[in-house]
């Protein structure tokens, strides 16, 4: 069976603006993990932003605990398994 790609143009958009923090992050992560199905994952490869994050380049340090504590991240890929 293929993966579905989710075109997030409009979240990204939103997201430059003003970059999601856990509450945000977590309720896209329970929402998408319940569509998949068991084994299933969600992988998010995360834009850079320097500017805002510093030298952790990709997110805050609340969202980096947050992503930690749901799957596995490596630099920008988060990946969450079902």
């Amino acid at each position: 069976m293929a993966g579905v790609q989710v075109n997030v143009t409009e979240l990204v958009e939103t997201a430059q603006l003003n970059p999601w923090s856990v509450p945000q992050w977590k309720f896209f992560i329970e929402d998408a993990c319940r569509n998949l199905v068991p084994g299933g994952r969600l992988v998010l490869d995360l834009n850079e932003d320097v500017a805002r994050f510093g030298a952790r380049r990709w997110y805050d340090a609340a969202v980096c605990s947050y992503f930690n504590s749901v799957g596995s991240v490596i630099r920008n890929r988060v990946v969450v398994t079902a």
